[in-house]
């Protein structure tokens, strides 16, 4: 069904994750995101802050961010299938640029893919939150998956200023995760629908 949607894929995926990451918002009170993979790099499907936060930069739908510096790229990559992170991963090498600089590393790679696995979540790689954020901002992300399939990404976004990583994740990993299997579910319910 995600296949099949085209283009407007991460607009139907947004829709339907929308209510739940509401919630959550309401919950945690940073603003979160979900992001689907898309050819060489996450795009946005919904976005969710406090109206009037001056503190992050709005990235609406359709806003493509790197896949291997990102929480939501480094989530959804470690859980895809190794056939689908080997495609990607060998897309992204042949890219030049530091954004990509990790899939030319293939131990450090793994070793990174190893550990984000093992622990069930991602963090923003500090060069993306230097670049983008000026070193101000930092996120946790997970995957949004059943047991055959991930759909998609999503995170919460925090300032180091106000948490650290470490709070962070103990505050925010449990409601994300519990977040992710929600959405999952839906996504899995609506495609069994549709099909």
């Amino acid at each position: 069904l995600l296949l099949s949607q085209g283009y407007n894929q991460h607009l139907w995926v947004g829709s339907v994750a929308e209510p739940v990451l509401q919630e959550v918002r309401d919950q945690v009170g940073w603003p979160v995101d979900i992001a689907l993979f898309d050819r060489d790099a996450m795009i946005i499907s919904q976005t969710l802050q406090e109206r009037g936060s001056v503190f992050f930069v709005r990235r609406r739908p359709g806003f493509r961010i790197p896949v291997l510096t990102t929480s939501l790229g480094r989530a959804y990559l470690a859980f895809c299938s190794d056939g689908e992170r080997r495609t990607i991963v060998a897309r992204l090498a042949a890219i030049p640029g530091p954004s990509t600089e990790l899939a030319r590393q293939p131990e450090h790679l793994a070793r990174a893919i190893e550990e984000i696995r093992g622990r069930g979540y991602a963090l923003t790689d500090p060069s993306y939150s230097h670049e983008m954020f000026d070193d101000k901002v930092w996120a946790i992300g997970v995957p949004v998956r059943n047991e055959h399939t991930v759909f998609a990404a999503i995170n919460v976004m925090l300032l180091h200023s106000a948490m650290t990583e470490e709070a962070g994740i103990g505050q925010f990993l449990e409601p994300l995760q519990r977040t992710a299997a929600r959405i999952a579910a839906e996504l899995t319910a609506r495609s069994a629908a549709t099909s």
